[in-house]
């Protein structure tokens, strides 16, 4: 409630829990909690990110999830495909967060020869072509990154580059 009335409103789009562990999500004491903030109207759809396996498998079993937010990068895509049936089942949203790893994939590309627009699109169009994928979650620390980043979205010729980035 309180930080309802800091940012002067009566509900938020969507209220997400971040980075929970799979023991927390497991306790009634969240179930209830989702619930409640779903029947109040306070959230118009509840999400959850999380870093493991076992928390995405406990965030798909709560009722009322509406998204769930799990690392999916080029160079270890471990999550997703062990959930996204599930979710896809149950209408769950998936968004596919930190492309770049820690920047690693960068590296990696950059060691194979790869432009760093190249590499970026190839992160970006593999996260967002993920069967079950709705949207990708990249983090920037600089301007100079969201102008990049925009650039390498719209860059239409990744699929080759995916290829190469994918055998280094």
């Amino acid at each position: 409630e309180r930080s309802l009335r800091r940012l002067r409103t009566d509900y938020v789009g969507t209220f997400y829990l971040h980075e929970p562990s799979a023991a927390e999500l497991a306790t009634p004491m969240v179930r209830s909690a989702v619930a409640r903030i779903i029947s109040s109207g306070k959230a118009r759809t509840v999400g959850i990110s999380c870093l493991n396996l076992e928390a995405a498998r406990e965030a798909l079993a709560i009722p009322g999830i509406t998204t769930i937010q799990v690392p999916h990068r080029i160079a270890r895509p471990t999550i997703l495909p062990f959930i996204t049936k599930v979710a896809m089942t149950n209408g769950i949203k998936l968004v596919a967060a930190a492309p770049f790893g820690d920047g690693r994939a960068l590296r990696i590309a950059a060691s194979a020869g790869m432009s760093r627009q190249s590499a970026v699109a190839s992160c970006l169009h593999f996260s967002r072509a993920s069967l079950g994928v709705s949207s990708v979650l990249v983090g920037m620390s600089r301007v100079g990154h969201v102008r990049q980043n925009t650039v390498a979205w719209r860059s239409q010729d990744s699929t080759e580059n995916l290829d190469a980035l994918l055998r280094a």
